[in-house]
């Protein structure tokens, strides 16, 4: 059964503006991507991708405690009108709660937003991104862009996916080398 979830994405975008919107958008085509010629459940996926990130928005946020636990604490009233079942809402929860988690997932659904949103964060994109979140900090931004190029390709589980990543590391390496050459040691 497909949903639709057009009034969920209304809804991202209300609260976390373009930003948290198109990184949605972008996780349901990277999914869509790594995903090669496995079966999931688009529903759980699109679903994910909207809400996965909830508790790091203003409007959910709750200070200390991680954005993945708050996304999960706050998930349940945005399945309601969806009609999930109870083995689909499990997934859910698995999805949301480890999205950044390096653990073992026992759902395909669970891997491929983990996957994908560590790709969304790599490359010119990630880049983009880190930019944004720390406009007027560059050094705060750089060493993001740097955590991120070290860290991320170690949680990728698929094949597909290290593939796609291995592109996107190759194009933050020479974002940071250029960078670094054009700073003249000012970072």
């Amino acid at each position: 059964m497909s949903r639709d979830f057009e009034s969920l994405g209304q809804e991202v975008l209300e609260f976390a503006g373009e930003y948290g919107f198109a990184h949605s958008k972008r996780l349901i085509t990277i999914v869509d991507k790594i995903a090669k010629n496995r079966s999931y459940n688009k529903d759980i996926i699109v679903f994910c991708a909207y809400t996965h990130d909830n508790g790091a928005y203003a409007k959910y946020k709750k200070e200390n405690v991680d954005h993945a636990v708050r996304s999960w604490e706050v998930v349940e009233p945005f399945m309601e009108p969806f009609s999930f079942s109870l083995e689909e809402k499990e997934i859910i929860f698995e999805t949301i709660l480890n999205h950044h988690n390096p653990v073992p997932l026992k759902s395909i659904e669970a891997v491929l937003l983990r996957d994908a949103d560590a790709i969304d964060f790599l490359g010119f994109m990630g880049i983009a991104r880190d930019i944004t979140r720390a406009p007027r900090d560059i050094k705060k931004a750089i060493q993001s862009i740097q955590r991120h190029r070290q860290t991320l390709p170690a949680i990728l589980t698929l094949d597909s996916s290290k593939k796609m990543a291995a592109e996107r590391i190759k194009e933050t390496d020479v974002f940071l080398e250029k960078f670094f050459l054009e700073s003249f040691g000012c970072y």
